[in-house]
């Protein structure tokens, strides 16, 4: 009876992980660890040069507008820019979408992008902390930089 349960136990738990993993769906790219930062963590996503320029240059570890760190920035990945920040215990990201792309009126629009903010759900950001961390990557935007492939 052991043989029998040790021969179907593995595999079923492997299938049943794999098909919650596949409802779930990706994470939320505020919920990556700090280790990103090449401290045992997993791999950073990729960062193309294109949306690099656009962005001034901005990368991990850089500060922005309010005290804010870079902790990644990765893209353009389905269509977006993503920049995961972190201020006072609090974890967030700046998503850089071209204009139009969301059905939900943007907080923040600059020439052809418009910029979102995440927070875990659950999360009351701090009073300043939405219009600082948007301002922040706004400013950075390149005016001329043209638009990135994928976005």
């Amino acid at each position: 009876m052991k043989a029998l349960t040790e021969s179907w136990l593995v595999p079923a738990l492997v299938c049943v992980l794999g098909a919650a993993g596949a409802v779930l769906g990706a994470p939320n790219p505020v919920d990556r660890p700090a280790e990103v930062l090449g401290h045992g963590g997993p791999p950073p996503r990729s960062y193309a040069d294109d949306a690099r320029a656009l962005l001034g240059g901005l990368t991990a570890g850089d500060t922005i507008e309010g005290d804010w760190r870079v902790v990644e920035v990765y893209g353009p990945a389905e269509g977006r820019i993503t920049v995961t920040l972190e201020h006072e215990g609090l974890r967030a990201s700046v998503v850089v979408l071209s204009h139009g792309e969301e059905e939900h009126i943007a907080p923040l629009t600059k020439g052809p992008y418009d910029l979102y903010f995440m927070v875990p759900a659950g999360t009351e950001p701090p009073p300043g902390a939405i219009d600082s961390a948007l301002g922040g990557i706004a400013v950075r935007i390149v005016d001329d930089a043209g638009v990135p492939e994928g976005m």
